[in-house]
Order: C-alpha cells, then sequence, then structure tokens
C-alpha cells in the first residue's frame, strides 16, 4: 500500500507483489494482514493504526506514534485485550 495507485502498483511491480492499493481500509479487507508497518506521515499514525488494529493486524509504527495525546488515546482504544497491540519504534 502506498499514498497513490500508480505508487503502490510500480512498488509491486518491481518486487513482483501481486496486491497494490492506496486504500487502507481496502487493503486490510482484501489481504487481512497479520502485522501493519505505519511509515507514513505522524499526523496519519494513530487513525491508520486504529484502522489496523480493528481489522486484527498488530502493528509496528514508526515514531512519533501520534501528535497529541487525544490521538493516542484513540490508538490505545482500538487495541484488544491480548492483542492485537501497537508497538511504537524508537
Amino acid at each position: 500500500m502506498d499514498a497513490t495507485d500508480e505508487l503502490a502498483k510500480a512498488f509491486a511491480a518491481e518486487l513482483g507483489l501481486p496486491y497494490a492499493s492506496d486504500d487502507l481500509h481496502r487493503t486490510l479487507a482484501d489481504t487481512r494482514p497479520d502485522l501493519v508497518v505505519i511509515t507514513s506521515p505522524p499526523a496519519l499514525h494513530s487513525a491508520q493504526a486504529a484502522a489496523a488494529l480493528r481489522a486484527g493486524a498488530w502493528v509496528w509504527c514508526e515514531k512519533p506514534p501520534c501528535l497529541s495525546l487525544a490521538e493516542y488515546d484513540a490508538m490505545l482504544a482500538a487495541e484488544r485485550e491480548g492483542g492485537p497491540y501497537a508497538a511504537i519504534v524508537f
């Protein structure tokens, strides 16, 4: 998955990957990943992490996890007892 469909398709073609998309929710539904690595701009981290957690994926998120405590609370609220959880790379 990437910011634009063109970038996603180019990356997938380069690596021979069968799937490419610029839509996080569609990607989560179509591929049902076990782990999502978030390397987008920090303003997107909280919403993307919460979406991945709600879809049942564990999250590996680059720092900073988000831009406010409210966004962090929203991310944590998407975690479930026993997982999946979000891990922040510091």
